[in-house]
């Protein structure tokens, strides 16, 4: 009778598959910081943000939980401060890239405008 317990508590954990960790999007884990800088708020979470002194293309980011209370920014005008942690983006079906940046961001600090 030992054994065939052992049996079947070796075949219930060998079954028991853990949820392998997501490798894009909110759940998954940190791949870079974005320190404290001027954004422009567009609605529903999404955050652009432009490099001037790079003079780089704008960047997008989604937050991942965001406040609904947020007021838009005028167009151009960078008045919110954000920072927080970064993740992969997904890829849209079928396996296709989206040819700007978005990536899910969990904000570590916000100012929002008055």
């Amino acid at each position: 009778m030992g054994h065939a317990a052992l049996l079947a508590l070796g075949l219930m954990l060998a079954c028991a598959k853990k949820e392998p960790e997501p490798d894009c999007g909110c759940e998954s884990k940190d791949i870079g910081f974005l320190p404290e800088t001027n954004a422009e708020y567009g609605g529903n979470g999404l955050f652009e943000v432009y490099n001037v002194n790079a003079n780089t293309m704008s960047r997008f980011y989604t937050v991942c939980d965001y406040d609904p209370s947020w007021k838009l920014s005028e167009r151009g005008n960078y008045d919110y401060r954000i920072s927080g942690y970064y993740k992969s983006q997904c890829l849209i079906p079928p396996n296709r890239t989206i040819f700007v940046t978005n990536n899910p961001l969990g904000i570590s600090s916000i100012v929002v405008p008055k």
